[in-house]
């Protein structure tokens, strides 16, 4: 089967175009982005607990972007304004009788912003391990106001403890600066 290519007629193909206007919309791409890892086991007997235990990671190819996100005493404060990705994974493992484990995302008025809950099966601490994810984007305004600052916090039903370690990730929180707000 052959083809043959059509020149369109009245078009000059030799002419250099150039574009002269101006480009508006989202911004320009991704600015920042900050990893950060629980630094240390944390255990909780039952009820809703904040994770204080943070580090930025900046090790295993983990390389920051843009200005680093700070964190004091659980509360995550963000460098500049914006529309953010937030994704964190936590992994737990621990008896419980009513088998359930949750990650609240709440900001600096307690207010929820994102929630998920795992449901794990066993009759022993050894066997009842689980993973719970949460994400959501989060519009900052105004880097000072309680009501853009994030806190994670934990919910379960039972005893659970929810692994941290800074030399390997188990339970970790990415931050990325998508456009401006």
């Amino acid at each position: 089967m052959a083809f043959t290519l059509l020149k369109p007629t009245g078009i000059d193909l030799s002419q250099t175009f150039a574009f002269t206007g101006s480009v508006t919309g989202a911004g320009g791409g991704i600015t920042h982005a900050d990893i950060w890892d629980l630094s240390s086991t944390q255990t909780v007997s039952s009820g809703t607990q904040t994770f204080t235990a943070w580090q930025r990671q900046t090790s295993r190819g983990r390389s920051p972007e843009g200005s680093a996100m700070t964190e004091s005493s659980g509360v995550f404060t963000f460098p500049t304004t914006g529309k953010w990705f937030i994704s964190a994974n936590f992994y737990t493992n621990g008896y419980s009788s009513t088998h359930y484990s949750g990650i609240l995302l709440r900001n600096g008025d307690d207010e929820n912003i994102a929630i998920n809950y795992n449901h794990a099966e066993g009759s022993s601490p050894n066997w009842q391990h689980s993973c719970v994810n949460v994400q959501t984007f989060f519009d900052v305004t105004d880097t000072t106001s309680n009501d853009n600052k994030l806190i994670f916090k934990t919910q379960s039903g039972g005893a659970r403890t929810w692994a941290g370690n800074s030399a390997n990730g188990d339970s970790c929180a990415l931050f990325i600066r998508l456009m401006d707000t």
